[in-house]
Parts: structure tokens; sequence; C-alpha cells
């Protein structure tokens, strides 16, 4: 139980290290993954394939989806935080001992009744 609940903290926290950084729309770079805001209050995410002009080229579920700058209200980069992961590792590592230690002193308690 205790491997089960460690495992999804960690999931959980490294899940949380990745961020969006909100962006110009002029800073957006080709290969790199967005969370678009239209100005319809709608929103994509995906990674842009393409810039032309006024015309950013964005790859939603496969498909490749062109959209005028005129239309973005934000972008938003999609990044991963460096301190989170290092943080995370940290704690990882730490989780693993205190794991490693309760289990020898669990089984030392057992063969010495």
């Amino acid at each position: 139980m205790k491997r089960t609940a460690l495992l999804l903290s960690i999931l959980m926290f490294l899940q949380s290290c990745q961020v969006y950084k909100s962006v110009d729309v002029s800073e957006i770079k080709e290969n790199r993954t967005y969370r678009i805001h239209l100005e319809s209050g709608q929103h994509v995410q995906g990674e842009c394939e393409g810039i032309e002009g006024e015309q950013i080229a964005i790859r939603v579920n496969e498909n490749i989806v062109e959209f005028p700058r005129t239309n973005i209200k934000r972008a938003e980069q999609h990044k991963v935080s460096v301190v989170k992961v290092v943080g995370a590792a940290i704690l990882i590592t730490a989780g693993v001992f205190l794991m490693v230690d309760i289990a020898k002193k669990d089984k030392s308690s057992i063969n010495n009744p």
C-alpha cells in the first residue's frame, strides 16, 4: 500500500512539472508546443508546424489548422520546470531511502521478536 501511495504521489508531482508560460503571438516558433487562446473564447493545444506571414499552422489531433494572428488572443508555450523536476528527483530519492529503511526495520523486528 505504501508503495502504491508513493508511486501515485511521484506521478502527480511529475505531472505538475509541466507548465505553460505566456508568450507574445509574435514569439511563436516552429516545432514548439503551445496552448492558443482564440478571440472566440476557444482554445487549442498543439505543436506549431509553420508560420507564413500572418498565418500560424498548429497541429491539433493530427490535423494541421491555420489560424490568423489577429484571431489569437494569447499564446502559452509548453515548458518543463527544471526546478520542479530537480525537486521531484530529490523527493523520490528521499522516499526510496525511507522505504528501504522502513523495510529493513520491519524485517529485523520480524526476525527478532
